[in-house]
């Protein structure tokens, strides 16, 4: 027999799937922001991350805590990309860009993914500092 939901229970679902789709809506914006600041800047560091960045699909994903990439597509957890700054924010597109030009995805062979990802950002990460980004 299958569960039922109380009328209660499904205005319940409704609000946070509403409460979702609002959230997903504005962290498009603001990504889709945070591309565009990197395709006007002057400076040759944004036209290298924007021409990348660029290439990827970008969607939300609510099963990932942060984002992530697979070298096609920049997934990123609405909420989590919306508690960001513009700076960090322009720092993660950087980031999973970084994954991608190293080729961290298609690498890591049969090396435990957490070890392997922490691996990755502890070489990404200092060459973005260096870079200015935060």
């Amino acid at each position: 027999m299958a569960a039922t939901m109380t009328a209660d229970q499904a205005i319940d679902r409704m609000n946070e799937i509403a409460q979702r789709a609002d959230s997903e809506e504005k962290a498009e914006k603001i990504v889709a922001a945070a591309k565009t600041q990197l395709v006007l800047a002057k400076d040759a560091k944004s036209v290298f991350f924007a021409s990348l960045a660029l290439r990827l699909r970008f969607a939300p994903d609510w099963m990932i805590e942060t984002a992530a990439t697979d070298g096609r597509r920049l997934i990123y957890n609405p909420d989590f990309v919306r508690g960001l700054t513009p700076a960090e924010l322009l720092g993660l597109l950087a980031h999973e860009v970084m994954h991608c030009v190293l080729k961290h995805f298609s690498r890591r062979g049969g090396r435990a993914a957490e070890d392997w990802n922490i691996a990755a950002d502890l070489a990404i990460n200092p060459l973005l500092t260096e870079s200015g980004f935060t």
